[in-house]
This record gives C-alpha cells, sequence and structure tokens, in this order.
C-alpha cells in the first residue's frame, strides 16, 4: 500500500491509521477471554496522547490503551495496544493539545 492508499481519521497533530478493510473490528484477535488488537495512531507532536477507551452500547464499561512508542520518538508512528474486557461497541478517543482521533469499533 503506498502512502497515497492510505487512509487516516483524525485532526489535528493525532490520527488512527485505518486498516486495509476499513473495519476497526478486524484488528481484534481473542486472548485469554479478552479482546486484543494494535492500533497504529501518527501523533504529530512531541508529547503522547491521552486515550480513553469506553463501552457506547447499553453495558456501560471500559477498556485500556497502552501506548509504545518506537524508538524513533515523537513525532512519529505510535503504535497501541488496545485490550477490551467483552464484546460490544466501544469508543477509542486519543487526544492531544492540538487534535484528536476518534474510532467505534464494534467488537464480537
Amino acid at each position: 500500500m503506498s502512502e497515497k492508499d492510505m487512509k487516516a481519521v483524525g485532526e489535528g497533530t493525532i490520527w488512527f491509521i485505518a486498516p486495509q478493510t476499513d473495519n476497526w473490528s478486524d484488528l481484534l484477535e481473542t486472548h485469554d477471554g479478552h479482546l486484543r488488537g494494535k492500533f497504529p495512531l501518527w501523533v504529530d507532536a512531541k508529547t503522547l496522547p491521552k486515550v480513553s477507551v469506553r463501552r457506547t452500547d447499553d453495558t456501560p464499561g471500559t477498556g485500556r490503551a497502552e501506548l509504545t512508542p518506537t524508538s524513533e520518538g515523537l513525532p512519529g508512528a505510535l503504535p497501541m495496544g488496545l485490550d477490551l474486557p467483552d464484546p460490544g461497541c466501544w469508543q477509542v478517543t486519543a487526544a492531544g493539545r492540538e487534535g484528536q482521533a476518534r474510532i467505534l469499533v464494534n467488537a464480537r
């Protein structure tokens, strides 16, 4: 895939890089009863964004995001691991000083 074919969701200095299938759920796998996946971010700032993971359907809940900066540091690519306790519709928001990126993940 070339850079011009790459799709992203966000604004300002924070962007989620979309999967080739355009379906965020495709990035999830089941491990030990949890849904886990790697969601790539691009951060055009020198500070880590704050990430929240919350369930948006009828069952309240929160998930967990773990940011793992690369050896190149920021600004640049920022791998993020996502851990969801159970299936449902989840909103993942990465927010910084100059923008935010928000996606919905329908975990099944």
